[in-house]
């Protein structure tokens, strides 16, 4: 079932943002998926009203820490993929 884009990725970078383009567009198959995967890593548990044990929780731990090389932060992915 198709749905509308709002996660961006950057062609070069492959850096998410949100928000739609000038133009909404259709999405489905593996652009879709990832859609629903960045949008799952931004919610908060209890954000979602039908599903509130679903989210990573993510965004709370936005500007909390101090990482100091990219092997936390990607352990803390891997915490949070767990959760989801």
């Amino acid at each position: 079932m198709p749905d509308i884009q709002c996660v961006q990725f950057d062609p070069d970078t492959g850096v998410a943002s949100l928000g739609m383009g000038a133009t909404p567009r259709l999405i489905s198959g593996a652009d879709l998926l990832k859609q629903i995967v960045v949008l799952a890593y931004l919610r908060n548990p209890g954000q979602h009203v039908l599903q509130p044990e679903e989210g990573s929780g993510l965004r709370q731990e936005i500007g909390q820490y101090n990482f100091v090389d990219d092997s936390e932060l990607k352990s803390l992915f891997v915490q949070r993929t767990s959760v989801i």
